[in-house]
This record gives C-alpha cells, structure tokens and sequence, in this order.
C-alpha cells in the first residue's frame, strides 16, 4: 500500500472519529437543552391526525367572498391537518419519556457512537511504501501528511472516547 493509500485509511479514520465526536455532542446537547431547561416536548400517541371539518375551515378562513375564491386557485388545496383534542393537551416531558420509559440508554446505546477499534501509530505506519508511479517529491509529502495525521489520532480518539462517555451522565441528568 502506497502512502497516499495509508494517507486515505487514517483520514477516513479520523473522519469517522468527529463523527462519532459530533454525534455525543449532539445528543448531550439536546439532552441537556431539552431536559434541564424543562422544554416541552409534544408526544403523540401514534394515531393520525384527524382532517379539518368545514366548520374549522370556515373558522379559519372565512366566509366564501370573490377573494377568497382567487385564493383558491392561487395556492394548492392541501387538506388542514388538526391533532384530535386528546393531542392538544400533551404532557411536559420530565423523567421517563410519556411512555414510560426511562431516558437511560435510548442515547447511549446508539449505534452512531460506537467507537472503532483504536489503531495505533505504528500500525497505521507499517507496510506504506512509496508509489512507484509517483515522483520522490510526491512521495516524501504524502509521507508527512500521513505523520502528521496520525500523530493526531491519539488525542481525537482520546477526546472522542471522553465525548461518548459523557452521553450516559447526561442521560441520568435528564431523567433526574
């Protein structure tokens, strides 16, 4: 394997690390966000929305006037929505999720923050090789690009494992 190729492996590696980074991040965030500052969230019970009477239409638009019929042909006939009045009165989302479930572990356990196996600088290094295809110049600076992006590696795996970590606690704040 060349070093551009070896180059490639440990930046796709990188990449997938502050993925994994960005996606704890994100979710202590919201968790965070959500739950400690008390936000409402709306829940639904699964069943769909109920379609807009006549009445509520009438209500909302107002009697048929020579307007009003422009307005109709102007804009598409999209059918109005309302959630049945069961919905209208959601609970405030605190503790477990409306349904009963607890918060600890629908965060952590997702498959976006798996961490890859940790690779260490030596492996990442052993077996690149200069392409035969490629100038000695070319060569010598896919080299160092790969060095200097594997002696990062250490430091984004150490932080990426921190960040994941970090999920599980901010799920037990959000359930207390």
């Amino acid at each position: 394997r060349t070093w551009r190729q070896a180059y490639d492996d440990a930046k796709s590696y990188e990449t997938r690390l502050q993925s994994i980074m960005a996606n704890a991040s994100a979710m202590i965030n919201e968790l965070d966000k959500l739950f400690l500052d008390n936000a409402t969230i709306p829940v639904s019970d699964g069943r769909a929305a109920r379609p807009e009477t006549e009445r509520e239409e009438v209500d909302r638009l107002g009697s048929p006037s020579f307007e009003s019929v422009g307005k109709l042909f102007s804009t598409p006939n999209v059918e109005q929505v309302i959630p049945p009045p069961e919905e209208e009165e959601t609970p405030i989302l605190a503790g477990p999720w409306a349904t009963g479930v607890a918060i600890k572990g629908n965060y952590s356990s997702r498959p976006a923050l798996i961490l890859p196996a940790r690779r260490d600088k030596a492996g990442m290094l052993a077996g690149a090789q200069d392409d035969a295809s490629a100038s000695d110049k070319e060569n010598e600076l896919w080299r160092e690009a790969l060095v200097l992006v594997v002696d990062g590696l250490e430091l984004t795996y150490s932080n990426c494992k921190q960040i994941v970590a970090a999920v599980a606690p901010a799920e037990v704040r959000a359930e207390g």
